[in-house]
């Protein structure tokens, strides 16, 4: 279950978007760009209860730890 309504959620993700396609038009590094789109992406998957900070892929599955 996501912390916000799926409404709110889908302007959040169009926003991300808009987001994404600024960022990729801006002059810095790739490498840079790579990590704002990252925590970005994190946030948004954080409010679909998709992701928890500081708990990796590898280690939730390792103890069947729920999403």
């Amino acid at each position: 279950m996501s912390k916000i309504n799926r409404e709110a959620l889908n302007l959040v993700m169009d926003a991300l978007d808009q987001y994404e396609k600024e960022v990729e038009g801006t002059h810095l590094k790739v490498q840079s760009k790579r990590t704002y789109l990252l925590h970005a992406r994190h946030f948004v998957r954080w409010l679909e209860d998709d992701f928890e900070p500081g708990v990796n892929v590898r280690h939730r599955r390792a103890s069947n730890q729920p999403r």
